[in-house]
């Protein structure tokens, strides 16, 4: 079976965080699960890291540790040399580019 790549939104990785019963929570998982592939960049899991780190979301914090170190044991660290700038929201570009 050839493995399924896959890049996610922070939205998608917040709402996961956020509901664990949701769709989003099941996306995750899958991603860090063979034979799908999970790809991030240094960019992407900074981005990952500041946004479910915000205090507002209430997302207790040895939560976020397990899970971003997890993230970065399973997923794929890639260093984009192609810097695109397509989408009208620029945060968007860094997953495109990936």
């Amino acid at each position: 079976m050839l493995p399924v790549k896959l890049v996610l939104d922070t939205n998608i990785i917040v709402s996961a965080h956020l509901n664990p019963d949701g769709f989003e929570r099941s996306v995750l998982i899958v991603a860090l699960t063979d034979p799908a592939r999970l790809f991030i960049s240094p960019e992407i899991l900074a981005e990952y890291q500041e946004v479910l780190r915000r205090g507002k979301l209430k997302i207790v914090p040895a939560h976020i540790n397990e899970s971003l170190q997890l993230i970065k044991t399973k997923a794929m660290l890639v260093k984009p040399t192609l810097k695109l700038t397509v989408t009208s929201d620029p945060d968007d570009n860094m997953f495109l580019s990936l």
